[in-house]
């Protein structure tokens, strides 16, 4: 199962619950790093085959179309090979930022953890963050 059919249809192993979800609402907000990485991994994964599905996709597009030479059929082909392209490649963008927004979420999460466990730390405690 590629990770695009993966992140449509994660299975009963692969849904959210309260359990895997990286933030929980309610009374406190519990914000869970690895998950949030985890998360960057798989946009991450997912662009690089949206990427690797455009430069397999195109040549064989181009291909049938030259086939078609003369044919309506044959330059709308085309013309539908290319808004692919583009909607894929826009695609892969936009998981590419997901990923870096989430592994950007991440670094400043623990940072800010950490500056406040040191800071109550001062007051007496032992100063160890969660993160």
């Amino acid at each position: 199962m590629s990770h695009i059919q993966q992140a449509l249809d994660p299975g009963e192993h692969g849904r959210s619950s309260t359990a895997s979800s990286p933030v929980v609402s309610g009374d406190t907000v519990l914000v869970r790093p690895e998950l949030l990485e985890r998360a960057a991994g798989r946009a991450d994964a997912m662009e690089g085959e949206l990427r690797g599905g455009v430069k397999d996709v195109e040549p064989e597009t181009t291909a049938a179309a030259r086939g078609l030479t003369g044919w309506a059929t044959g330059s709308k082909l085309s013309q539908t090979g290319a808004e692919w392209k583009d909607k894929l490649t826009d695609l892969a963008n936009r998981m590419g930022g997901v990923s870096e927004q989430l592994v950007a979420t991440v670094r400043n999460y623990r940072s800010s953890d950490e500056g406040a466990a040191g800071r109550f730390g001062g007051i007496g405690g032992t100063g160890t963050g969660a993160g």
